[in-house]
């Protein structure tokens, strides 16, 4: 038969006292038997929680009573002069308090920001990306999965002409820049590119004027809020009467738009996109690098979606030999965009919560400890006609006062702390920017604040009237203390957890760093050249431009080269390739670069040759390839010689290189093909120069204006920027788990404290009556800390235990390497161990300060 509700039990053990509760629940529980044999469980249910009610109100009746004549203002400034004559045990409390405050508003603000508040569009789960699926590598394994790949030109051009029925309108983004000209003077906007059916996909209206017609072709810019109020003056009589000309051409303004922060971010200027045949041509279809989204009709879900779009590519893969094979996807944006940040999100208001939690819990301790300390000036007010309810009253508003204090000082910490914690976060973190604590954020922060000092006030309360004054409840205080010391070694085995999977990452980041990524970042310098198709419209103009430029470059003495998609830059550039005689078509990273590269990146030549200046537009195609896909598909023979398709054309490969880690050290190297720039010359690309910024940026800069005035080079920057972006997701999560590791030491120290600063003042006439039997203060103070130390044993053994079967499930956090180095738990248990004992040695030394005289006299 079943137990009546473990609730309502334990409501009904709280009605009665500590002695004679086993007794009174064993009486309950065999009435409750016989009822469920008598009327049915339900009925059963209904008295068992009856009674539990009645316990509790006659219980606690008399604390609630005659509190006429109470004056709160009064008793605000009495516990207000109290609690300024005890600054330490005020600035403890506060403290504790604040710091469990803070933690949950800065994460609560941060996840409701970023995560949990829903997305500016109209019906954003309507809204979804879509995407190309490659195969996986039927090497891998029966556990690998299909790579998700942005779309190319082409296959959006039949994602737009395909009759739909799950999708109502398809449209894609891509950033670019754009030269304005005023008054002589050129300035380098960024500008996003969007094709027709843009703003229908994500609902974005104008705030003045109109959007882009569905119409590639039309000379229509859209601005920029931002750009509209800083360029303009925010004139309104700017819409549909001025012009721009960007690129050369004469550009009409037509509307000023407010771009999403969250998607598409912002922009100055919004473009329609018109494709080049060119860019359409077949063999760009292995080019995918645009952002398609698209809005599901009405009744439509995201899983018929994706359907639709995997038929839609393997059809096109039956015509193409760059879709063959491959699949397609649809997935919510909003998902997507979060995706991987849900996670950590998750983790940090979890935490934050869990530290508020446990804030309150060791304040509890804290407070009841001072409480019972007083219990002699209580009893006397009792004696003296006081009721139980004042004295309850005057805790709860000395606790309130506490409470609302800490949550001022938690409001001034977290508007001092944001602005770091948003600058911890990676700015490609969706609405990042938007993350700040409001007035309601604050008086929200106020309010829980005053709850949580009403619970503190309330469980101390209890608690210190549950405190044992006597030898003779010895038991009872036992079996009462056993859950808090149940909540320190869980405080503990948190910390211990936490430090761990902390030195997991700080393990990881310092092995990762030690991995030979295929190149030198440092002594290079390097900035993006983005030419615009309007100046540069032809592969013969760029050609003469790169080339004139490295000239420039080499007459200053730099030792410079040019490099589409470096390593680790952020570019993802798979482009399909097959090997002569002719193969199923596989995808290797391709580089447009100039001669000099691979030796100022310093990427060792393995065999022929990398190229020269006899590589020009009228000589025989050739390539460079690295030793991955030179051992993938000539293993035990030389490459050089071999033929490779690549972009529909056929290259003779005259060299290999060795192979380069793209996309950073905990990747495996990719296959990779190179081709001369004078043969594919590309529209944008990275200079690279030997030097730093400091030394070679004023040559760079008066080449480049030599070339083109007007082309808006940005400043040279450190090449080790790209290596120490990819490290900083890795320390994000380093700096996260390390301060959450930092403030669940914090709060699992107070915990011991407390803990041991109750059991100290709760057993002060058991220390009394031992020392007046001979018992030395050494042989006291040692119990009292092998107490302590005995509840922080056991949470480091549970924290231990926790951190290794959790080992799995922390790979995405500390990576194989950070589990590899087996005995750092070991170390982070000797750490935390070190600090608990220094939390327990503090309130056991007040121990041996008890005067047996006294404390026999308050009884």
């Amino acid at each position: 038969m079943r137990a009546p509700p473990a609730l309502a039990r334990f409501l009904a053990g709280l009605g009665v006292d500590a002695e004679d509760r086993a007794s009174a629940l064993a009486d309950l529980e065999h009435r409750y038997r016989r009822l469920v044999l008598e009327r049915g469980r339900p009925a059963a249910t209904r008295w068992y929680w009856w009674q539990a009610w009645r316990g509790l109100v006659h219980r606690f009746r008399p604390d609630l009573r005659d509190v006429r004549g109470w004056s709160p203002w009064r008793d605000i400034r009495q516990k207000a002069r109290v609690l300024f004559r005890r600054p330490s045990y005020t600035a403890g409390v506060v403290g504790t308090l604040a710091v469990g405050l803070s933690s949950v508003t800065l994460v609560g603000t941060l996840a409701w920001k970023v995560w949990l508040s829903p997305m500016p569009f109209p019906e954003p789960d309507r809204v979804v990306r879509l995407f190309e699926l490659e195969p996986p590598d039927p090497q891998a394994g029966p556990d690998a999965t299909a790579t998700r790949w942005r779309v190319s030109p082409p296959l959006l051009e039949d994602l737009r002409a395909h009759e739909w029925t799950t999708v109502s309108a398809v449209s894609a983004v891509s950033r670019n820049v754009a030269d304005w000209t005023q008054d002589g003077e050129i300035t380098r906007l960024s500008a996003l590119a969007v094709s027709p059916d843009f703003f229908d996909v994500l609902g974005i209206r104008a705030l003045h004027g109109r959007v882009l017609p569905d119409d590639p072709d039309a000379r229509e810019v859209l601005l920029a809020e931002d750009l509209w109020r800083r360029a303009f003056g925010g004139d309104s009589t700017v819409v549909g009467r001025r012009s721009m000309i960007l690129g050369g051409e004469d550009h009409r303004i037509v509307g000023v738009v407010d771009l999403p922060e969250a998607y598409p971010g912002a922009g100055d200027v919004v473009v329609p996109t018109s494709w080049s045949l060119e860019q359409l041509a077949p063999g760009m279809r292995g080019a995918r690098y645009l952002d398609v989204v698209a809005r599901l009709r009405p009744g439509a879900d995201v899983d018929e979606a994706s359907r639709e779009m995997a038929r839609l590519v393997e059809m096109a893969g039956r015509e193409h030999p760059n879709n063959r094979g491959w699949s397609g996807e649809a997935a919510v944006l909003g998902d997507e965009l979060l995706r991987p940040y849900r996670g950590i999100l998750g983790t940090l208001l979890a935490a934050g919560l869990v530290f508020l939690l446990l804030a309150v819990v060791n304040v509890a301790g804290l407070v009841a400890a001072r409480t019972v300390e007083d219990a002699a000036d209580g009893g006397i007010r009792l004696a003296l006609g006081a009721s139980r309810g004042r004295l309850l009253a005057e805790s709860l508003v000395e606790s309130v006062l506490l409470g609302a204090s800490a949550s001022l000082v938690a409001l001034v910490l977290a508007r001092w702390l944001l602005p770091a914690v948003r600058s911890l976060v990676p700015a490609e973190v969706p609405r990042v920017n938007e993350v700040a604590l409001d007035w309601q954020g604050g008086v929200s922060l106020v309010v829980a604040g005053v709850v949580v000092g009403l619970v503190v006030g309330a469980a101390s309360h209890l608690m210190a009237r549950r405190g044992p004054l006597s030898i003779g409840r010895q038991a009872a205080r036992s079996r009462g203390s056993r859950g808090r010391n149940a909540v320190v070694a869980g405080q503990v085995a948190l910390t211990t957890l936490l430090a761990t999977a902390g030195s997991g990452i700080l393990w990881t980041s310092l092995t990762l760093q030690q991995v030979d990524l295929g190149f030198e970042a440092s002594g290079v310098s390097s900035s993006q050249v983005m030419l615009t198709s309007e100046r540069y419209p032809s592969p013969q103009a760029r050609r003469v431009f790169w080339r004139t430029l490295l000239q420039e470059m080499e007459g200053r003495g730099l030792r410079a080269a040019v490099g589409t998609s470096p390593p680790m830059a952020g570019v993802n550039m798979p482009w399909g390739f097959r090997v002569d005689p002719v193969e199923e078509q596989d995808f290797a990273q391709y580089h447009i670069v100039s001669p000099g590269y691979f030796q100022i990146m310093e990427v060792d030549a393995l065999e022929g040759r990398t190229f020269g200046a006899g590589d020009h537009e009228d000589a025989e195609a050739v390539v460079v390839i690295n030793d991955v896909l030179a051992e993938r598909y000539f293993p035990g023979q030389s490459a050089v010689g071999r033929r490779i398709e690549v972009v529909a054309d056929w290259k003779t490969i005259v060299g290999v290189v060795r192979g380069v880690r793209h996309f950073g050290p905990d990747s495996e190297v990719p296959p990779e093909i190179y081709a001369p720039y004078t043969q594919d010359p590309w529209p944008h690309a990275q200079i690279l120069a030997s030097g730093e910024p400091s030394d070679v940026g004023g040559a760079v800069a008066s080449a480049a204006e030599t070339v083109d005035p007007n082309l808006g080079l940005g400043p040279m920057q450190p090449y080790g920027r790209f290596v120490a972006e990819w490290f900083a997701g890795l320390h994000l999560q380093l700096v996260v788990v390390g301060a959450l590791a930092g403030v669940g030491t914090l709060l699992a120290t107070l915990g011991l404290y407390a803990l041991i600063a109750y059991r100290v003042s709760t057993g002060r006439r058991e220390i009394g009556v031992r020392l007046a039997l001979g018992a030395s203060p050494r042989t006291v103070y040692r119990d009292v800390f092998r107490h302590g130390m005995g509840v922080a044993a056991a949470g480091l053994l549970v924290g231990l235990g926790l951190w290794y079967l959790a080992e799995p499930l922390a790979v995405p956090w500390t990576g194989e390497a950070g589990l590899g180095a087996g005995w750092l738990p070991l170390v982070v248990v000797l750490l935390v161990g070190a600090t608990c004992a220094m939390a327990t040695a503090v309130p056991a030394r007040g121990s041996v300060r008890v005067d047996p005289a006294r404390t026999l006299r308050e009884e």
